[in-house]
């Protein structure tokens, strides 16, 4: 067992669960930030992204990603479904 999963099976749940809570609202406050100054993906930016990237539109593409590390996306996943077929 590491150190850390020593450390937060001493922790109370309620103090764990307060902080998941806690780093979720302040997640969101920055992607609701990044949205009002403009920065947002759309399904073209996305495309013309994964083309400068060198993606390949006839080739198989392999994605595990979380949406909240590419930033505020306009229509959420299925944004960035619809941008990769």
């Amino acid at each position: 067992m590491s150190v850390r999963d020593t450390i937060r099976s001493m922790v109370p749940a309620a103090l764990l669960e307060w902080n998941r809570t806690r780093k979720k609202k302040l997640q969101r406050k920055l992607l609701e930030q990044k949205r009002a100054a403009g920065a947002v993906w759309t399904k073209e930016k996305l495309v013309t992204s994964l083309k400068e990237a060198g993606v390949d539109a006839n080739r198989d593409l392999l994605v595990h990603s979380a949406m909240s590390k590419i930033g505020y996306v306009d229509g959420g996943p299925a944004t960035v479904v619809a941008a990769m077929q």
